[in-house]
């Protein structure tokens, strides 16, 4: 089972293929997650939370077009959801900017969504321009525009956009309504058109509708659409009160996910009119075989999969990443603790996201197999594993372990004569539980302990990312790709 290459996926694409036969993840609310230094608890409360990670995060996950809301807190514009303000313009463009500039292959779709009432559209493109562009205007992409200077331009192909050599595409909201109509406004800026021009992002009344009678309506509505402009496909369980327990967006969508997924997943092959697929939370696990499938209907000129690399040795040092491109990592100074060294996971690999695999008699240098026997529960089980985190001034006989009695999270610094049953995991092949092949550096695995729980990221209740043991299905289960270090 190869890894799909979410960081770089637009790299492999047709050149020839017209964006608009194309399928692009969307991030709904891209802005609202919580972040450090933020109201994150008050936030989460009046459910306005749609999204599990920050912009890096959603990119590293695949999203390539994003749902942007701003507006102005004093001096400053800011990213919001409803009248809930989160972090700066600047801070997320910046994000995106570094993304965009280690990631040459990619374009960004930002849709711009303000109210004209607001006042702020000269600041909005003076930031647009200062971060994105450096501080000029040619930065950002004009192709997806036609000869009126106005509409989309339907013959636009990745070709065309790469010739055109700007990796940002601008779509321009600035909206108002007045009794009941709504106004659109122009940027005065070709390269950024106005949205009712550019694409289609048509809604029912989702709030009083259930994830099967949204995708009911969302059938109807793709066999009308005649492809004049960019569609986006809204697939969002929208809370009819967010603020209650059970109905924050995160809970609707979880909830939402299997009808979701299996809508796409079944109903959907390349060719068919779907467009650009809108979700919340891209990073969670429930998410991902919806997501995947999307990039997957694209036309490639060569494969998006990561192919299996070198056979794993116990032994070797690996890194162990998420499949939105996150690293497993040991936070020595964790925020809120000062005892423990924490599991968690980092944007960028480094030397604290190395780990030497072990077998528990320690002196083994054979291949590493997945375990293949979902009832293993002995420390020599096919397949067991210990985790040494290593890095330049630790040495490798300390050991990852689960607090199985404190909540089941994952902690490093017990030593390798301590180490026993809480310190030992075994691996699984998600798409093929009972493999016992060989693991190789490219290969997808899943982790549980012996006592049956399976690895899990989520996040704490002061929204520190962490590494839990689920009692979960498998399904639920994190993935991790694994690379040798």
């Amino acid at each position: 089972m190869a890894a799909l290459d979410l960081a770089n996926w637009m790299k492999y694409l047709e050149p020839s293929e017209y964006v608009i036969n194309s399928y692009i993840p969307c991030s709904h609310d891209a802005s609202a997650y919580p972040y450090e230094g933020g109201e994150n608890a008050a936030h989460d409360l009046v459910g306005s939370i749609c999204q599990s990670g920050d912009y890096t995060a959603q990119l590293l996950a695949g999203s390539r077009y994003f749902d942007m809301r701003i507006t102005r807190l004093g001096d400053t514009l800011v990213m919001k959801h409803s009248i809930i303000t989160f972090q700066p313009f600047e801070t997320v463009l910046n994000q995106i900017k570094r993304f965009a500039d280690s990631h040459k292959s990619e374009f960004f779709f930002l849709d711009l969504d303000f109210s004209h009432q607001t006042a702020i559209a000269a600041d909005v493109l003076a930031m647009l321009i200062k971060v994105l562009g450096d501080g000029k205007e040619d930065a950002f992409a004009t192709a997806h525009v036609g000869s009126d200077g106005k509409s989309y331009n339907k013959e636009l192909t990745w070709a065309k956009l790469k010739q055109d050599g700007k990796q940002y595409i601008i779509i321009w909201g600035e909206d108002d309504t007045d009794d009941g109509e709504t106004k659109h406004y122009e940027s005065g800026k070709l390269w950024a058109p106005q949205a009712a021009d550019i694409r289609d992002n048509w809604a029912d009344d989702y709030p009083n509708k259930s994830p099967q009678e949204i995708v009911d309506w969302l059938d109807k509505a793709l066999s009308i659409w005649k492809k004049e402009k960019l569609w986006i496909t809204q697939l969002i369980d929208t809370p009819k009160r967010s603020y209650l327990p059970g109905h924050h967006p995160s809970d609707c969508d979880s909830r939402a996910a299997p009808i979701f997924n299996a809508w796409l997943t079944d109903k959907f092959k390349p060719g068919d009119k779907l467009g650009i697929v809108k979700r919340d939370f891209v990073n969670e696990e429930w998410n991902q075989s919806g997501i995947y499938h999307v990039i997957r209907l694209n036309k490639f000129a060569q494969s998006p999969d990561i192919p299996l690399g070198p056979e794993i040795d116990y032994l070797n040092t690996i890194r162990l990443r998420t499949l939105d491109g996150r690293y497993l990592a040991v936070d020595t100074t964790p925020p809120g603790n000062t005892n423990l060294s924490l599991v968690t996971l980092v944007d960028q690999p480094s030397d604290n996201t190395r780990f030497l695999i072990r077998e528990r008699r320690k002196d083994s240098a054979w291949t590493w197999p997945f375990s293949g026997n979902l009832d293993a529960d002995s420390c020599g089980a096919n397949g067991n594993v210990r985790l040494a985190h290593v890095d330049s001034s630790i040495g490798n006989d300390t050991v990852l372990s689960c607090a199985k009695n404190s909540g089941g999270f994952l902690y490093w610094g017990v030593s390798w004569n301590g180490a026993d049953d809480w310190e030992t995991f075994l691996p699984y092949n998600p798409a093929n539980t009972g493999s016992k092949n060989v693991i190789h550096h490219g290969s997808i695995i899943v982790f549980r302990t012996l006592w049956h729980m399976y690895w899990k990221v989520d996040l704490d209740e002061n929204y520190y990312t962490r590494v839990y043991a689920s009692a979960g299905p498998i399904g639920d289960a994190t993935q991790f790709v694994v690379e040798k270090a």
